[in-house]
């Protein structure tokens, strides 16, 4: 372990009104834009880490990992076990790299962390010890899911130690109300072969496990509904309507942590990793023309239409069944898991009719494309000033209240969007002026 950091615990800390009622913030503090780390007691030997006989248990906190360790000290000349700490039921996960988008722009990677790499899960005993209440808080519960799920694909064999609420919250809180003896028993009585394995698990207890994990959040400004504990969100019918801000979708798209509530309860911090899908006859219209917001996109066209009682139309509800047959579930599986492999590695393969259809949404999406669809003409004869052109541009923008862009942005969406469009030096009204051809303003619009 070659990296060090420091978490300070506040005597103190700060209260919030949450719900009606005061709620603690800011117990723990980190410095400023740290990564996730998982916390290893001072003292811990390095070897432990590399000993696949060592049993691990893993909380939540810096303290419980703390208490946990002296338990594993108590009346012992060596460590029972290895406790490690998590500063947030997710914080297994965070952003591990950068990679180069389709537009040549830097995107974060949000994977497991280095540090669950230092240690040898191959054939150890693991044992996840988070709150007492984690069955009645879903976000903690998927949490905890995922990360057994991890855990054993590393080759750990994964138990859940569970105990009565009322006996503490915490693992700190049971050692303080029970002593040391009575949860050094409840450690030794965890059965890892009695508890499901993946390979215990059917396609179909899968999806049963998904569909019963579909909650509704919003978030702490009450203006968005999410789903919590999903590996897709799926919107049926997009409205072609203006969005009226892109920063949360960017927020869930990106992997950044987002701040959550159940209805009439605490809130909560969670990355989503839903993905989202949306199918729409047309796209939404957004005042962000930015990289950041197109390149979140990917545009697979449908381009057959099948019309009620036509011929070669199969009716809706054979169709489903057809669809739910579970041959039909068993070879959709099985094509998904034939193209795992090489998505995992590559991503998702972009074709031409893709291409073409993103670039088809960008147009009729960017503010820009929409306005030079509405004000203006093609005309090979027309000459038009670039400033009189981008002088037009910029009054729209703020008479929609939205941002202008520079005039050298300007001319690249130009190039981008008006491809027969050429620039040239012209006479206009006695003065030489850079000047559009083959573009005019519609009449009324500043001619």
């Amino acid at each position: 372990m070659n990296q060090t950091a420091f978490a300070l615990s506040q005597q103190r800390p700060p209260s919030v009104s949450q719900n009606g009622k005061p709620k603690q913030r800011g117990k723990y503090l980190s410095p400023l834009g740290r990564a996730n780390m998982v916390y290893f007691v001072p003292g811990l030997p390095a070897e432990k880490l590399r000993e696949a006989g060592t049993l691990v248990i893993v909380t939540e906190g810096e303290f419980k990992t703390l208490a946990l360790w002296r338990l594993a000290n108590h009346q012992s000349s060596t460590p029972r076990f290895v406790p490690l700490g998590l500063s947030g039921v997710w914080n297994w996960r965070g952003k591990v790299g950068k990679e180069t988008g389709p537009n040549g722009d830097r995107r974060d990677v949000m994977g497991v962390i280095p540090d669950v790499d230092l240690v040898v899960w191959q054939g150890r005993r693991v044992i996840l010890a988070f709150d007492a209440d984690a069955d009645q808080n879903e976000q903690v519960e998927i949490a905890r899911n995922l990360l057994a799920r991890e855990l054993r694909i590393r080759g750990a064999e994964v138990a859940v130690m569970t105990w009565d609420i009322a006996q503490g919250k915490g693992i700190d809180d049971l050692l303080s109300n029970i002593g040391p003896e009575k949860v050094l028993e409840l450690i030794e009585g965890v059965d890892v072969d009695k508890q499901a394995s993946d390979d215990d698990i059917s396609v179909y207890q899968i999806a049963e496990e998904i569909a019963g994990h579909h909650r509704f959040a919003r978030d702490a400004g009450g203006r968005l509904y999410v789903f919590i504990g999903r590996l897709a969100s799926i919107c049926p019918d997009l409205s072609g309507t203006e969005l009226a801000s892109t920063s949360v979708f960017k927020a869930i798209t990106g992997g950044d942590p987002m701040i959550a509530e159940y209805k009439f309860k605490d809130s909560f911090e969670f990355i989503p990793y839903a993905r989202l899908v949306f199918s729409a006859n047309h796209p939404p219209k957004s005042q962000d023309a930015s990289p950041a917001f197109f390149r979140r996109w990917l545009v697979v066209p449908f381009e057959r239409t099948f019309a009620d009682g036509a011929p070669d139309t199969i009716p809706g509800d054979k169709f489903d069944a057809m669809l739910s047959d579970s041959g039909e579930l068993s070879g959709v599986l099985n094509k998904a898991l034939e193209a795992l492999a090489a998505i995992r590695t590559r991503g998702l393969s972009e074709s031409e009719s893709i291409n073409r259809a993103t670039d088809e949404f960008r147009q009729a999406t960017d503010p820009l494309a929409v306005w030079l669809d509405r004000k203006t003409v093609l005309n090979r004869d027309a000459v038009t000033p670039q400033d009189q052109l981008h002088r037009e541009y910029s009054r729209n923008c703020a008479d929609a209240g939205r941002p202008t862009i520079t005039k050298a942005a300007f001319g690249r969406a130009m190039k981008k969007l008006r491809t027969t469009v050429t620039d040239y030096q012209r006479t206009v009204n006695g003065v030489i002026a850079c000047c559009y051809i083959g573009i005019s303003l519609l009449a009324g619009d500043g001619l």
